[in-house]
Order: C-alpha cells, then structure tokens, then sequence
C-alpha cells in the first residue's frame, strides 16, 4: 500500500493545491529543496492515473565545450589549480536530468550570453569520469586520476547536428571541508543507467 498525504491550497488566491513528498520517497530517489516533479495523465485499464516523475536538478553547474579547454589560457590554468578558485569553464549555470534528455540552462561567463542546451538520453555516445588527454590534472603529477579524486571532471560525447561534441561538467561545484568538489559522481551513476558504456 502506497503513502498517503493531503492537499492544502497553494496560496488564498489560487486554485493550485499543494502537499508533502513522503520522506520515503524523497529518499528512494534522493529527492532535494530545488528538484522538480514531473506529473502526467495516462490511460491505464480504462483509468485515468496520474504519474510522477522526478527531475534532479543541480544549480552552481560548471559546463566547457572541449575547444574552451584546448584553447584556456596560462592565466586559466593557474585559477583552475589554485584551490580559492573554480576548475576550468565556460558556462555557469543549472543541470537537469531527465528521463529522455539533458539539459543545461545558464550563462556564458566570459561574453554574458544565455545558452540553453538540451541533449536527448540517446544522442549520448559516451559518459567518462575522470581527466584525459584534454582535461588533464596537474602537468607534473603521475598520480593520474589519484592526484583529484574528489573534483573529477564528468565527460560527456554526444552526436549534434554540427557532430559529435565533447562537454566537460562539475555539477553542483562546491567546496566541502576548505576541499574542491562536485556531484559528478552521482550525476555519471544515473547516467549509466540510461546508456550503455563501453
């Protein structure tokens, strides 16, 4: 038997009503203070049901297109490695992951541009979590990925009208204990639950 709660008005003047999301669901699907609901009407045995479907949405996301890595300057480069400031990037802005797509909302930071970009689940090629040959860590260290474990950045590929393009994120940048760090872990989880990663 599914979880009950009751409908209060939205405010006096509306006619919208409003109710609590069950603490177990907010934990089944790691619901937060932000994310949205999805709700549809659909036919079922002769039954008109209503379905509810969370998006994960992520503020204080970081996005750069690969050509912005390749072509950062020294001056970039220095901030991204200085702890007091943010990893590489182009674009700030919000992450949103839904069912069949992507989507990313926020401002170019060096022109002041809005951009909006959507990306459907399937025109995604490859989901990487880690540094590479273009976002490397620091130039001196062996470690590899050991050198920053805990601020990877989230490679994602996808096929666009202009082919296919590489995006480099650190959603939901933030720091945690003085340390550098982002949800790219949980985001990369969720994303190969829609694709198939080789």
């Amino acid at each position: 038997m599914g979880e009950e709660t009751i409908l209060t008005k939205a405010t006096t003047k509306s006619k919208s009503l409003r109710t609590t999301v069950p603490m177990g669901i907010v934990k089944q699907f790691n619901l937060s203070e932000g994310d949205k609901l999805n709700w549809e009407i659909k036919a079922e045995n002769g039954n008109l049901i209503i379905v509810v479907k969370p998006i994960k949405r992520w503020k204080k996301t970081l996005m750069a297109y690969e050509e912005d890595v390749k072509n950062r300057s020294f001056l970039d480069w220095i901030k991204a490695h200085t702890s007091g400031f943010k990893p590489i990037h182009r674009y700030e802005g919000v992450f949103e992951l839904r069912d069949e797509e992507i989507v990313f909302e926020g401002k170019d930071v060096k022109e002041g541009e809005e951009i909006y970009l959507k990306i459907p689940i399937k025109n995604i090629t490859d989901v990487y979590l880690g540094w590479d040959d273009v976002f490397t860590g620091f130039p001196l260290s062996r470690a590899g990925d050991r050198a920053y474990p805990w601020n990877k950045p989230l490679r994602l590929r996808y096929q666009s009208s202009e082919g296919e393009r590489t995006l480099y994120f650190f959603v939901n940048f933030h720091h945690k204990y003085g340390i550098r760090t982002s949800n790219n872990k949980e985001v990369y989880e969720r994303l190969k639950k829609f694709i198939k990663i080789a």
